[in-house]
């Protein structure tokens, strides 16, 4: 409904707005009281004046923010203060001004495969507010709100494939990306096929980061798919790991003191160096009651694990579906706790340099 925002929906109302009490810009500030006792009628009488005020106030704020009033939102205040923020420091959708407020709650951003990097606030599951890839989102929010402590919850609107690296980094503390935990082969975050220079396409350092029903993949060869590092964390459920070409690198790496926690389901498919690596005090942990699925019998050139340079892979939960190539690698005092399951693969696990399998 619109056209009544901000003003009264009952009967006895005008449509004309009636002149101001001139007493209102007398300049001096004043409060309103209380009664002194129940049935006093002493304390401040609420006047049309004083709400007349205030709506004109509110709706001219709305209005020239372009924003529409509609009773139906409680956010247009909220827009038109984002929209007048970005319009006077030169920011869009994933600009670069730093404004720094505190979010109230824990803020969810929208990212549509039909959305709009340029103009978007990600404030609805809309073409015209969400977002077109999750990186913009993230610079959004991390432009517009100082979101120590908070968590940012990033959903994907509808189902396709989102084209784009993801990098979380400090100072955010955390982020949550959703697509649909019973369907997580329609959300698809995908390289881009030639912006280089990363190291994986979805990236965690110094900053936690959470993946919930998605795919993760590419066709490319010079990345990893799936990275912490740094202190940065990845925990993971209903999760699909895919190389849609033989790699080199690793579909899930925990390294430089980066550490990887798979506390649902997850799905590997596709030929890499490994299926879980961690390497250089970085570590992976797969959950109790939860299952690395090998989809189609991938081939691991290294190992289906891999641990080295004092990095650490934990198996409570274990894995399903078969491997070729080495069970497992250590190098460098890695060290594999698996609790006596059985690790996929076509060849016995290799153990050097002070590696350890328990």
């Amino acid at each position: 409904m619109t056209g009544t925002a901000f003003g009264p929906q009952g009967p006895n109302y005008s449509t004309a707005r009636p002149p101001a009490d001139p007493k209102a810009s007398a300049g001096t500030d004043t409060w309103f009281k209380n009664c002194s006792a129940a049935g006093a009628k002493d304390g401040t009488f609420a006047t049309a004046d004083f709400f007349n005020v205030f709506i004109g106030n509110l709706r001219y704020l709305v209005r020239q923010a372009g924003v529409t009033l509609d009773d139906a939102t409680d956010t247009m205040v909220y827009q038109a203060v984002l929209s007048m923020i970005q319009a006077n420091m030169g920011g869009g959708g994933g600009g670069t001004p730093t404004v720094g407020t505190v979010p109230y709650g824990n803020p969810t951003l929208y990212v549509r495969t039909d959305g709009n990097d340029a103009t978007a606030d990600g404030s609805a599951n809309t073409s015209a507010k969400a977002f077109a890839t999750i990186q913009a989102a993230l610079n959004y929010a991390q432009n517009i709100w100082s979101l120590g402590g908070k968590i940012l919850n990033i959903q994907l609107g509808n189902p396709g494939t989102y084209v784009g690296f993801v990098t979380v980094v400090a100072p955010m503390t955390g982020v949550n990306i959703v697509g649909d935990p019973a369907n997580q082969s329609a959300y698809v975050i995908q390289a881009p096929p030639t912006l280089t220079g990363y190291s994986a396409l979805v990236y965690a350092g110094g900053a936690a980061l959470n993946l919930r029903g998605l795919t993760v993949y590419t066709t490319r060869t010079d990345m990893q798919l799936i990275q912490a590092a740094y202190t940065g964390t990845i925990s993971m459920s209903n999760v699909t790991a895919q190389f849609g070409a033989t790699s080199p690198n690793y579909h899930i790496n925990g390294v430089s003191g980066g550490s990887v926690n798979i506390n649902g389901n997850v799905n590997i498919q596709g030929n890499s160096a490994s299926a879980l690596s961690a390497q250089v005090g970085g570590s992976v942990s797969v959950q109790t009651s939860c299952t690395v699925t090998l989809v189609g019998t991938p081939a691991f050139s290294v190992g289906t694990i891999c641990a080295g340079a004092v990095g650490s892979v934990y198996l409570v939960g274990g894995f399903s579906g078969t491997a070729t190539g080495p069970a497992y690698y250590g190098y460098q005092s890695g060290a594999f706790l698996t609790g006596g399951k059985t690790i996929p693969g076509s060849t016995a696990g290799v153990l050097a340099s002070g590696a350890t399998f328990s």
